[in-house]
Order: C-alpha cells, then structure tokens, then sequence
C-alpha cells in the first residue's frame, strides 16, 4: 500500500466534511518551524538537563534498555533510514521527572515552569493553521498541547467567538491557566486519571464524530486517555473510522498495520470499542494541507519562518545542590537501588536533606536484602517528622519479610488498632498485615489460619478505601492487587490470572523500576504451572533474577530463588547463598531449606530417569 492509500484516506474525509470529523492532536505538531517547540523526547532530555546532574537522562535510557524497556521505530522506511537500529531504551516519564524537580524546588512552580517559557510564546505554524480552519467551520477537536497557537491562529481567521470552545485542552493550557497550576505536568496530577467532566469531553466527542484523525500525538497518556479509551463500552465507536497519523520524514506515503505492536496501546483500545484504525506514515503537514484542499477550506496566509536560528531553549538557574537533591529524589521514585547507592556512597552528601538521606538509605537496605540491619534503625530512634505509624507499618514488614509471620502480624494488628483515628496510618499498617496473611497461605503450617484471616483482612482494607485509582499508582496498584489475592485465599482458590501482569504494566508506565520487577514476580508465581519445560523456567526465572541484579535488587534475585519450581533452575550452592544474602529469621530459613532440598533430589532423580529411558529431560 502506497500513496493511493493517502489518496483514498483524503476522499473518504472529503466525503465526510469537517463537521463530522473530529481531530486529536499532541506535541507533534507544534515541532514544526515557526513553533519550533521540542517533541516529548527532547522535552524530557530539557528537562532532566537543567534540573538534574549531567548524563542523568542518558543513565535512565542505560537502565530501561537494559531491563527491556525499550521502544522500536514503528516505521519499517524510517528504521531502514536509520541502518535499522536496535530497539533504544524508551524514555523517562517527562511528568515523573518534571514532578520530582518540582518537589524539589519547593513546589516553586513559577520557577521550574520557567522551562516551559517558549511554549508559553510559541507562535502558530502551517498545521496550527489547518487545524484551527476545520475548527473555524464548526469541527471538534481535542489536544493534549499547553500552547496556545491554535487558538492564536483562531483570532488570525476571525473564527466565530465559539470556535474556541470546540476546542478540548484534555491537560489544561497555559492560556487558561497562565500560572500552570492545573496543568496535567507532574504524575501526582495525571496519575488519578481525568476528572470527570474532562472524561466526558473525550468521550462525547469521540462518540459524535464519524472519523477521528490524530496526528503529531505519541499516544504516551497512559493514566488518563487509555484508562478513559479502554472503558468505553464495546461497540460505542462502530463503525467510527480512526486515521492515525504517524510522522515519517520520508517522501512517500505508506500504510502500517494497526495491529503493530510497537504501536501506542490506545490504537487497540479504540478498536475494542468499535472503531476501524487505519495508520498512515508520512508527512502531517502535508497531510493536513492536503485535507483542507479536499474540504475547500483556506487557512489563511502561510505563517512567517524566520530565516535565523531558532532560539536557544530556555534556561533556569539550579544549584549543584539542588542537582544532586534532585538526583537522589528521581532515583527513589524510579526505584533504582544501584542509583540510589552511588549517591549515598559517594561521600558527597553535604547539603541533602537529612531527612531524604535516612529515608534512602532505609529503601536502600531493604532492597539489599539487610532486613535485619533495617529493623534495628526504624526500631532506634527516627528522624524528626517521621510518622509513628510510618515506623510501625515499617517494622512490621521488616518482620514480616524475614518470615517472622506471627510476630509480625501481632504488631501490625496491635498498631492498627491504636491508628483508629489515622485513615492514612490504618490503611498502610491494614494493607501490609494483608500482605503477612498472604505470605501464611503459603507456609504450609500457617495456611488454615491465613484462610481464616484472609476475609477479615480484605474486608478492613476495602472498609478503609483507597482502591480507586485516585489513590495514586502506586496505593492503587498494590491494594487492587493484594485484594483480589485475598479473596482467592479466603475463598479456597486460586486468582484469576493477569492481576500481577497489570499491575507490572501499571509500574512500568510510572517508571518505578524495581516495583515492575517485583510484580513481574508476582507474574511467575501466580502462572507457575509444574508441566512448563524446565528451559523456559529457567530462562524466565534468569532473566528476572538478572534484571534485578542490573537495577541493583540483591532482595529481588534472592526472591527469584524462592519462586516455585526454583529447584528446577537454581543448583543448591545457588540456593543456600540466596538464603544466606538475605537476612531472613533462621526458622525461615529452615523452612525454605527444608522445602527446596527433597524437591531438588526428587527434580534430579526425576532427570536421571528421563535420560536413562532415552527422553529429553527438557520435555
């Protein structure tokens, strides 16, 4: 499929008319020349170099490639241009990274939006021009842009005084809220999701059009346009026609199959709701001029390009304390264990807060498995401001983590009852007793008392709330995730599968390493079955033991050890040092042992028997 394909997407939009049709777009098309504004990827580099240590951006590409989070140029005609590079590491979160800088800053949002200085400025370009003609004719539009160009180019037309209103900024815009404070910038603002009277905005208009057409839109709004997508009822876009515009530099005009992996997962969700994809590669603003030959409609004169220079970018001033700050902060939300320790041992900590740097260290002992060192600092004497019931929740999960199960349960029990009058405090010390109930239903001596207390334990954290997506990613995620193991542990059964695999999604998208890791091991517990052939355990079980070692998770390999059918994969010298790199209680690790070492005699008898009757013992 070639350039008649374009031609045949143009005649069946012309046939439509501008009214019928409905536009999304992002940041792509503001890239162009007079706009000259950077695409998402070179925002986020903007960002992590004027707020963060040199090279901070480039160490997160380092990791994402390394654990397989990676992203593969969607166009077969660009890869090629491009000596058919290997997948790259997939970009930062520019919201997380922006989110931390503001923390760190102080919340001094007048001072860190001083980044986003030429979006506030931007002037309007060619595709601008195009899209405020259809909107001038009566169209529908939606945008994810801050800038304001569109509506410039609005005034420039002389469109009727509403055309604006048909016009939906899903995260705000700097000309609404000049101050930027209600714009979708940081995680903690996208992260519940779109308010509700935005999410109709989205969904009525893509209800009411016959077609929607994105273009210069990454299709990256994992927290808000793919939730709201993927909860439209099937069937309410059928028959809707959608025209994905991929950017492609090259001349020529070419159709990818909507079913592409490497392609934005919205695509799909629009499709489970009814509408027809159809991605066309090729050059947006040639399409959009082209469209708007087709409904007759004049965008007025081509904007001015300034035969200079573009402008640098914008500046603000940060201290190399602040930097490192920053550094340390981005580290702990992305769960980078390896990150965090090169900053605490650098000796280089004058300035930090003293506070941050307990609290890393802290996460840093957890995750290299020193949980009995752990237990020993919250249980000494805590910095002030910490919250009690922060310490408590904390003790009772160094107890419940080196398998000390009853006593830590005890003590979770007992400060949850003295935390009444603390929601916040009750719902973590509820959520990490539910944890210790469910980690009994694994101990063969503790799993009748866990079915008994696993129904009381779901029904305090669901009294107690905070399962809504509201809550935040990361409460959100782990509670729906915990309930429904719950349930199947009160019910006598086992959980239906695919809870760990969206809650790994869910980590993945915030950017937190280690948490996706962690629930991809939660993934492989819960779809462990005893038939899978021993190579492809143990390629999924090294693997994962692997990518923990990278993000720096000595805790995360030795729970890999742990997994079921581990006798299969890991010999017993392997095993005992796992049990030994963690500081786990010595009845767990009697427990443990006593588990492994007859499933690994009987695995190995199991093999030599197999190859004595002449099988693969792969099989």
């Amino acid at each position: 499929m070639n350039q008649a394909s374009v031609h045949s997407v143009l005649d069946q939009l012309a046939r439509l008319g501008p009214l019928r049709v409905a536009f999304l777009s992002g940041a792509g098309v503001s890239v162009e020349m007079p706009t000259g504004l950077p695409s998402g990827a070179a925002l986020t580099r903007r960002v992590c170099e004027a707020f963060f240590p040199e090279r901070t951006f480039d160490t997160l590409l380092d990791y994402h490639a390394a654990v397989g989070w990676t992203i593969t140029e969607v166009c077969a005609a660009q890869r090629a241009r491009a000596g058919g590079i290997a997948p790259k590491g997939r970009l930062p979160r520019l919201e997380t990274v922006l989110g931390v800088a503001m923390r760190v800053l102080d919340h001094d949002e007048r001072r860190v939006l001083r980044i986003l200085d030429d979006v506030r400025t931007a002037v309007p370009n060619r595709q601008h021009a195009a899209l405020a003609a259809h909107l001038a004719v009566g169209g529908r539009q939606l945008t994810l842009n801050f800038d304001d160009c569109i509506e410039q180019r609005l005034i420039t037309l002389e469109a009727p005084p509403d055309a604006a209103d048909r016009l939906i900024h899903l995260h705000s815009s700097f000309r609404a809220d000049p101050e930027g404070r209600s714009l979708g910038l940081t995680l903690a603002r996208i992260e519940p999701g779109f308010q509700k009277p935005v999410e109709h905005s989205l969904t009525s208009t893509l209800a009411a059009a016959a077609a929607i057409v994105v273009v210069g839109y990454s299709g990256s709004d994992f927290f808000d346009v793919d939730q709201t997508v993927a909860a439209l009822p099937s069937g309410s876009l059928k028959g809707t026609r959608l025209y994905w515009i991929n950017h492609g530099s090259h001349p020529r005009w070419h159709v990818i199959d909507a079913a592409n992996p490497a392609l934005p997962p919205v695509i799909a969700g629009l499709a489970r709701a009814g509408a027809r994809p159809t991605v066309l590669c090729g050059r947006t603003g040639e399409f959009l001029s082209s469209l708007l030959d087709a409904w007759r409609l004049n965008s007025g004169p081509e904007p001015a390009v300034s035969a200079g220079p573009p402008a640098p970018p914008p500046t603000v001033p940060v201290s190399e304390n602040e930097r490192r700050e920053a550094a340390l902060a981005l580290y702990r939300e992305l769960a980078i264990p390896r990150a965090v320790a090169g900053i605490l041992d650098s000796g280089n900590l004058a300035g930090l807060p003293s506070d941050a740097v307990w609290l890393a260290r802290s996460e840093l002992l957890w995750e290299q498995g020193r949980w009995n060192d752990l237990l020993h600092q919250w249980l000494r004497r805590t910095p002030e401001g910490i919250d009690p019931l922060v310490r408590a929740e904390r003790v009772g999960a160094c107890l419940w983590v080196q398998g000390r199960l009853v006593p830590a349960y005890l003590w979770l029990v007992a400060h949850r009852r003295a935390a009444a009058v603390d929601p916040d405090g009750a719902r973590r010390l509820a959520e990490t007793e539910g944890r210790v109930v469910e980690h009994m239903a694994r101990t063969p001596e503790l799993r009748p008392i866990a079915r008994c207390l696993a129904p009381q334990a779901v029904g305090r954290i669901r009294a107690l709330g905070g399962l809504e997506q509201q809550a935040g990613v990361h409460a959100f995620r782990r509670r729906q995730d915990l309930t429904s193991s719950l349930d199947a542990i009160g019910g006598g059964g086992v959980r239906e599968a695919g809870h760990a695999a969206a809650s790994q999604n869910w980590f993945a998208e915030a950017g937190s390493l280690t948490a996706a890791l962690s629930y991809r091991h939660r993934q492989l517990r819960d779809e462990f079955r005893p038939d899978r052939p021993d190579e492809e355990l143990a390629a999924d079980y090294r693997e994962l033991a692997d990518r923990f070692d990278i993000v720096g998770s000595a805790a995360g390999r030795v729970r890999t050890c742990l997994l079921p059918g581990a006798e299969r994969v890991f010999g017993v010298r392997e095993f005992v040092s796992a049990l030994f790199d963690g500081q786990f209680g010595w009845w767990h690790r009697c427990r443990l042992l006593g588990h492994y070492l007859p499933s690994r005699v009987g695995h190995i008898a199991r093999s030599a028997l197999t190859i004595r009757q002449g099988r693969d013992p792969r099989l």
